[in-house]
Order: structure tokens, then sequence, then C-alpha cells
């Protein structure tokens, strides 16, 4: 076990973060098998740091936190200072600055009390490094410097190199340049002799960003490539997607600064390619990735797969029950939380399993160039692709006969935007008062192309994935979004794909005592309310659809979606609610029937991670349920949830919503949708001329009432 904890942390030294965590858990076995809880909570707090240096912030608490309860139980005060540390750096990372501050002054004072070099200059160097978030660099370089001496006398390497780097960006920011330079070459010096890649990519950014600021514009350049390099090698190593993605995003500052580099270089083509390399790197790597050969299995990883899923149905069921009945708010949490936990330990089996097996091949972005993006678009298209970063921002315009770059405001003003668009959609959605929904001059700040008579292809970020471009491109022929440009130069037709036939859901029934069943159930029973024009929104769409299963009330039910064909038909249409969890997307879900013909309680919800296991061939899933295109919004890969569930299932196109929508304009948006598709409008022309039937109609003239809903198009 000690030797194992020791290896975990020469791995995490040379930048191979995938096998630290892989030789941590190991040694927490056999810790656990011995009831030695001290050591234990050891490993969990390892694990927790590496998990948090690659971003995953709330996966790092959970581990903290149990270590922390660990240590306090075994009276451990050493474990109990190293883990106030580490939660005191994720306080930090949430800009919790004053809770931060308060861990780390109790692990200073406990240090200097017991004279524990090294809990002392770690807790001094995450001192400092608050204070300097908070405009006190000049204060913090003493602290820099008791932390580095403290380092020198333990022969601390490694936390030697991180200081020197932390304390290069103090100098930075007070403008003392020439210390600065030093101190960053000085950590970078001892990376490489330790031969952490890692570690030497974040210093070499750090010095990228310095020497740009010097107007040093290609040893900038350079110096941020290598970055890049060391961040990649990280990143790949990774095995499971999820936290590839977390990684990057996490990692989002180096991107940043090598295309604001190359734009102040004017190289605007190389910008926009790496913008291409950057972005929706794990929704392609999951339409690149085979399934697992279970023929291929030992009898060991079938077991630990079956158990693995076996826990996930199990948590499932348990949280659905609590969904569906009155339950203390703490238990639904812990639910979620085991849940959470489940999918995690699931999907990281699931890849590490699948990278074993013969012929498994990483996507790789480097053939991404802009010529073959401009090929693939039309004649009347333009593909508007956008990168914010705090400085500045930029939109490239692509056409098939050019690109064209412009500068846009820093990611916190466009932010103030997009917060005020969704204050007023919610003043429209309770008062119906719905004026001034766009601010004045957001168009000009996002949009300043001409885009009329085009069809548009919107590859946002951030923010933007939430404002509705539908209004903003109002002289565009259509407008859909798109994960990347490089979809649309790499997409085809071929593949699985359905050739006929629809689904539709709608109108389930979520209580016992809905009249539809007629149970008597007791006081207080909760259940969602009933969506009476879904019912409607299922008929116009069937009329559209000649042939269309449609199930409804109790018989829209998730055990019974296999028999009416949900892997095999080309249209699936969902009219019912949607459950968004931003924190956790996985867990986000659309409500199904929660009772079956005799009012016995069945599992009534459709979660993405569900849905993300599933192989469909359909040409069109539209999600008619409330904010159904919102999640998490993850630098670089977009928004995580139930529309990008249906997207890496297999869908090739979904339509879903930005806000809470207006049951009885949705069916007259799906009325006008549907017959646009009949007459054979592609997709995005037929939604737009169906907001537009709505926009010119006096009753839902306010974008509220159509423009929310956006189609995505994720052509491979």
């Amino acid at each position: 076990g000690y030797t194992l904890m020791g290896l975990g942390q020469v791995y995490w030294s040379q930048g191979n973060p995938q096998a630290a965590l892989e030789t941590f858990e190991r040694a927490e076995r056999i810790w656990k098998e011995q009831k030695m809880v001290a050591m234990e909570a050891e490993c969990l707090n390892s694990r927790g740091l590496v998990r948090f240096l690659l971003g995953e912030l709330g996966a790092a608490e959970e581990l903290y936190e149990r270590a922390l309860g660990m240590w306090r139980g075994a009276k451990d005060r050493n474990g109990e200072g190293r883990g106030l540390n580490n939660r005191g750096m994720l306080r930090a990372a949430r800009r919790e600055f004053g809770r931060a501050r308060e861990d780390y002054g109790r692990v200073i004072g406990w240090a200097r009390e017991v004279k524990d070099a090294r809990a002392l200059s770690y807790g001094l160097h995450n001192l400092a490094n608050a204070m300097v978030e908070q405009g006190e660099a000049r204060e913090a370089l003493k602290l820099y410097e008791e932390s580095r001496a403290a380092k020198r006398e333990i022969g601390d390497r490694w936390g030697e190199a991180v200081t020197l780097e932390a304390r290069g960006e103090a100098y930075r920011q007070l403008g003392e340049r020439e210390a600065a330079e030093r101190d960053f070459g000085e950590a970078i010096e001892s990376r490489v002799a330790m031969g952490d890649g890692y570690g030497e990519g974040q210093a070499r950014a750090a010095r990228a960003r310095l020497w740009r600021e010097m107007g040093k514009g290609e040893a900038a350049l350079a110096e941020v490539r290598v970055a890049l390099e060391r961040v990649e090698t990280v990143r790949s190593s990774l095995a499971n997607r999820d936290t590839r993605a977390t990684f990057f995003a996490s990692r989002r500052a180096v991107a940043d600064l090598a295309i604001g580099i190359l734009m102040d270089l004017k190289r605007e083509r190389e910008a926009l390619e790496l913008s291409e390399r950057s972005r929706a790197r794990s929704l392609l790597e999951a339409f690149g990735e085979d399934e697992i050969q279970v023929k291929e299995l030992s009898a060991e990883e079938r077991a630990r797969l079956a158990a693995w899923r076996a826990r996930v149905r199990a948590a499932s069921d348990a949280l659905s029950r609590y969904e569906s009945a009155p339950t203390p708010g703490a238990v639904k949490e812990a639910a979620r939380r085991a849940l959470a936990k489940g999918i995690e330990e699931l999907r990281e089996g699931e890849s590490r399993i699948r990278r074993a097996q013969r012929g498994f091949r990483l996507w790789s972005p480097e053939g991404v160039e802009a010529k073959e993006i401009q090929k693939s678009l039309a004649a009347e298209e333009v593909l508007l692709e956008y990168w914010l970063s705090e400085r500045e921002s930029w939109l490239w315009a692509v056409t098939r006969g050019g690109i064209t770059a412009h500068r846009l405001p820093g990611r916190a003003a466009i932010e103030k935007e997009g917060e005020r668009v969704a204050a007023a959609v919610e003043r429209c959605r309770k008062t119906r008062v719905c004026e001034g929904m766009i601010p004045a001059g957001l168009e000009r700040m996002v949009l300043p192309v001409n885009v009329a008579g085009k069809q548009v292809r919107i590859a946002a970020d951030g923010v933007l994935y939430s404002l509705p471009f539908a209004v903003l491109a109002g002289r565009a022929a259509s407008v859909s979004a798109v994960p990347s440009g490089w979809m649309l130069a790499a997409g085809s037709e071929g593949g699985r794909r359905a050739k006929g036939g629809a689904l539709v859901i709608a109108d389930p029934v979520f209580r016992a005592d809905d009249l539809r069943v007629g149970k008597t159930v007791a006081a207080g029973a909760e259940g969602l309310p009933r969506l009476r024009f879904s019912r409607e929104e299922a008929k116009a769409v069937e009329a559209q659809l000649p042939g269309a299963k449609v199930l409804l009330d109790t018989a829209a039910r998730k055990d019974a979606l296999s028999g009416a064909g949900v892997g095999t038909v080309r249209w699936l249409h969902w009219a019912t609610h949607a459950l968004v969890d931003e924190r956790r997307p996985l867990l986000s879900a659309l409500a199904l029937a929660a009772v079956d013909g005799e009012g016995r309680p069945v599992d009534g919800f459709l979660r993405a991670h569900e849905v993300m296991a599933w192989r469909l061939p359909a040409e069109m899933v539209v999600l008619s349920a409330c904010r159904s295109a919102q999640g998490e919004v993850l630098a670089g890969e977009g928004l995580i949830g139930l529309s990008r569930a249906f997207l890496e299932a297999g869908a090739r196109r979904v339509v879903g919503t930005l806000w809470e929508i207006d049951d009885q304009a949705t069916v007259e948006l799906m009325r006008a949708f549907y017959a646009g598709l009949g007459k054979g409008r592609p997709a995005a022309v037929a939604l737009r001329e169906a907001q537009r039937q709505l926009a010119a109609d006096a009753r839902w003239s306010s974008p509220y009432y159509w423009a929310g809903f956006v189609l995505v198009d994720a052509a491979r």
C-alpha cells in the first residue's frame, strides 16, 4: 500500500494523472481491507487532489469531505491539516476566498505549532495564491518566499517549481517583467529536469502570456504551442471521455492564449483551426468509439461491468422513487449523489475496458483544416464560429469564398448581456410582459455580420448557447447550431440511418390519482402537472406523419419504448416535461408515465446517461419540453445535457428549447414545423418558417413564444 501511494505520487509528478488515479485506487483498496482508516483517507485525499487538478471540482469535493471525516474520526491532526489545505484550494477555485483563507489560516497556525515544514509550505503557498487573486500580489511575495524556503529545506523540488511559477505570476501582475521572466524560466528548467511534462506546459503558458504582453509575438506563439502539446498529452492519456472533456475545459486558458496570439499576428485561419481542434472533442470521440466487444472480455471484466451497471440501475430506480413521492430534500440529494457516483464509475470502467480492446483509437483533430470546412458549405451558407475568452472574444464568419474574423468584447461583457436576456425571459414567463426581451445593441455586439438571406450555422461558445439567435439573426433564411465546423466537413448521410417510421410520446400520466387512472392516493402525494396541450401536439404531429406510433397516457412508459421501436424510427418526438440538472447533466431527464394502467408505480424518468447508451438511427429527435436544450456549459464542449445525449446516441438532428415554453404556442409551432418537413423543406428552413408564422400571429408575436426553439445539426 505504501509503495503504491509513492508510485501514485511519482505518476502525478510526471504528468500522468490517469496512472496516478488508478494507483491511488489500488492502494485505497488495500488500506480498506486492512482497516487502516487514516491511510485510506490519505488515498481519498490524493485522488481528490488529482480530480481537482483535472477540473472535476464536484468529484474532488466529495473525496475531500470523505477524507476529512475519516481523519477527524481517527483524531489524525496531520491528515486533517492536509485535508483542510486541499479544501481551501477547492474553495478558492470557486472564488470563495474568505472561506479558503480561513482553511489556510488554520493549516498555517497548526503547522507552525507542530513545526511541520511541508504543511506550512503548502499552506503559505495557497494563501499567497488567494491573495494574488484578490489583488494583493505585493503582500503575497513574502509568503511565496517563505514557502519556497520551507520546500527547499525538505527537498521538495516539485513544490518549489510550483511556487516559482506562482511567484512569477505575481511579479507579472505587478509589472515586474524581468523578475517574472526569471521565475518562469527557473520553474520550466525544474519541470523539464523532473520529467513533469504537464507542469512544464503550465509554466511555458505563463511565460508565453508574459512574452505576449512584452510584444514578443513569435516567441510567445512557439512557447504556447509547446504548452498545448503538453496539455494534449495529458488529456489523451485519460481513459474517461468525460474526464478528458472536463480536464481540457479546466485548461481552456492555454487555448485562449494561443488563439489570442495568433490573432495578434493576423493568422486568422490558423486561429480558426485551433478553435476547431479544441471544440466538441468528446462528442467526436463518442462517434468514433466502438461498442465494447463482450466476447473479448475476461470473466473478471464481465463481472465488474455487470456490477457497475447493476449499481447504476439500483441507484436510478431509487432516485426515481424519491422523485415521484413526498421525500425530504436531503434524501433526494443523497440519491442524486449516489447515482452520479455510480454513473461516473460505470463510464470510467467502460472507458478503460474499451481502450484496452483491440483496434481502439482515440479520434485525433490534427487533420482539421479550414479549407475543408469551407468546401463543405453551400453557396448560401455561412458558419459563424465563436470563441469567448477573458481578454477578448472572436467570431469567424466562414463561407465557401472566404473567412473574416471579428473581435468581440471579453467573456464577462457578453455574459452580462446573456443574464439580461435570461431575466427578461423569466419576467415574460411570469407576467406575459414581454417587451424588451432582447437588449438593445446585443445584435451589434455578437453578430457584426450581415446574414440576410443566408443559411446560418452557429458554432457557439459559453453563454452564447443560451441566446436566441432566431431573433438576433432575424433576416437569415434559416438558423441552426453545430457542435463544430469539422462535423460539417466530415459529415455524410452514411452510417446506420432509419428508413422511415415515427414515434411520438406525449401526455404521460404522472400521478395515480390522475382521472385517466382514477386511483385514490394518500394526501400529499407529489407528481408533475399534466401537460394537456401535449396531447393536441401529438395529434398535430401524427397528422403530418401518417402511420406514426403514438404513446399516450400510461402507455407513455419507459418500459414501452423498446417495443414501440424507439431504436429504429426515423422521427422521434417527445412532448413532456424535462428535468434539467445543470450540476449533474447526466441526471437530466425526460418525464414519462410514473404509473402503469393499474396505477402501480413505475420508473417514470428517462435520464441522459441512459440515452447515451442507446444506438439511435433517428434522422430527427424533437424534445418539445421546457429547457431541453439547456444543461452544463463545458468550455470547448458546449452544452452537456439531454440534447447532447441524443446526439451522442446517434441522432442526426435534435430540436430542443432554451427556456420554459408555452404549451399552446408549441402546438401551433410544431404543426407548422412538421408541415414544412412534409413539404420537403430542410429541417432548419422548416423551423425558421414555423417561427415566422408564429411571429406573424398577434397571439404569439413575442419572441418568448417561438425563439426558444433551436435545431442542433450533428452531421457526421
